[in-house]
């Protein structure tokens, strides 16, 4: 072998040897800057060497955040790099070594230099936070910073916490995704409530018509066919009322109304005009506290309360008066109503139950009812922004409680949807 080639392998090998050694002092540096024993850090920045100093009360803090799922960063006033850990290494696809001592604008892609430039202005007066892409394995990676400005012993640094929002932003895409279906399914209902309004209601006005017109066109009809057109008819009915509910139930938050400030009070003494025949036939009697002003829809809430009294005087105990005492107090931001009967009452184990639509607990020829009045209460106070429950314990009356926000929690002017028509359980 020639001496020339001999000598440029010999050179190569030097300079492996030279870039080996130099590797290890990099991950040397690396872990004495993690475990805070380094004092100092020596960075050539243009031709020249600058110093900084590595604080020991900076040791905790290295720890820590290098156990962090967060990217972070600590820069000189001259946003150079002093430390970053392990996890923003990974983000940025650079060794630890690499990243130490340059510009952290280096990392930032291009179309988002300026706004970096912004945050980090802003991060030296005090803090800042924003979001922006970082170049990465995969292009782009869209992260949060949050910039901190401290200063230790008289040095002044800026501390960055990065977090990868790409989980955050798939789940944003997901949700929106999520929302376009949720509107074609309202779609689909309210296609569904026209459909039931219009078009089942009149096969069944039909045949409750042509039936009534068989029993004439007999000569002699039975006592047993009379008895068969009244159970056309009244099944007729009932499916009528089944349709009706149902649409009720399914246009609460489907089309567009005004909240304004309701009068409980006077909510409630128009479900005592609405039911005053079914009062003075049952001598019930109603007692109710001061009620507050809520912000919602009149008629809904009038449908609430109209429901409520109405099933506490259905169901009270034969042979009694029913009493039906209606109180309110304050919780926090919320008023909590409470109807107590003295009704029949309900079995613990179908406190939850109640509230299912079509849900009954007796029998419609004990008590008429579609099963459906509950269902459209609870969905009428979530639908304010509020819960409702039940307790109750059987053969000794129920207590029905709904909450409600107060005046100072609502939004005023905010337009929600739908007035639904009455539908007494």
């Amino acid at each position: 072998m020639e001496s020339n080639e001999l000598k440029k392998i010999t050179e190569l090998q030097q300079e492996l040897e030279e870039t080996r050694q130099k590797l290890i002092e990099a991950e040397e540096v690396i872990h004495a800057i993690k475990t805070g024993a380094v004092d100092a850090l020596a960075i050539s920045l243009n031709d020249d060497t600058q110093i900084f100093t590595l604080q020991g009360s900076d040791h905790t803090y290295r720890i820590f955040i290098e156990e962090m799922n967060e990217g972070a960063v600590s820069i000189s006033s001259s946003d150079t790099i002093l430390y970053c850990n392990s996890r923003f290494a990974s983000m940025v696809c650079t060794p630890q070594e690499k990243v130490l001592g340059q510009p952290i604008s280096k990392f930032v892609t291009e179309d988002c230099e300026k706004e970096a430039a912004d945050l980090i202005e802003k991060g030296w007066g005090g803090s800042s936070r924003g979001e922006l892409d970082l170049y990465s394995s995969k292009g782009k990676m869209p992260v949060q910073l949050s910039f901190k400005a401290m200063e230790i012993d008289g040095i002044k640094t800026l501390y960055v916490v990065v977090t990868d929002m790409t989980q955050r932003i798939k789940a944003e895409k997901e949700l929106i995704h999520t929302n376009v279906e949720l509107k074609r399914s309202n779609s689909d209902l309210e296609q569904f409530a026209y459909v039931a309004s219009h078009d089942l209601k009149e096969p069944l006005r039909m045949i409750n018509s042509y039936s009534n017109l068989l029993i004439q066109q007999l000569d002699n009809p039975t006592g047993e066919m009379q008895e068969y057109a009244q159970f056309i008819t009244e099944n007729v009915q009932r499916m009528k009322e089944l349709i009706s509910d149902l649409l009720s139930y399914s246009r609460i938050g489907q089309e567009k109304v005004e909240f304004e400030m309701v009068d409980m009070n006077a909510a409630l003494n128009e479900v005592k005009e609405l039911l005053q025949s079914k009062i003075n036939e049952t001598g019930a009697s109603i007692i109710s506290s001061q009620l507050p002003e809520i912000y919602g829809n009149k008629a809904l809430l009038v449908n609430v309360f109209q429901n409520l009294v109405d099933n506490a005087i259905k169901f009270g105990k034969p042979g009694n008066r029913p009493e039906i005492k209606i109180d309110v107090k304050r919780e926090g931001k919320f008023f909590v109503f409470s109807f107590t009967d003295n009704g029949i009452g309900i079995d613990q184990k179908y406190e939850d139950v109640i509230f299912v639509i079509f849900q009954r607990l007796h029998t419609r020829e004990k008590y008429q009812g579609s099963g459906i009045g509950l269902s459209i209460c609870k969905k009428i106070i979530e639908f304010h922004g509020g819960k409702m429950w039940l307790e109750s314990n059987e053969k000794k009356g129920s207590t029905f409680y709904f909450s409600l926000p107060s005046k100072d929690v609502a939004m005023p002017g905010k337009k929600i949807n739908q007035q639904i028509n009455s539908a007494a359980n």
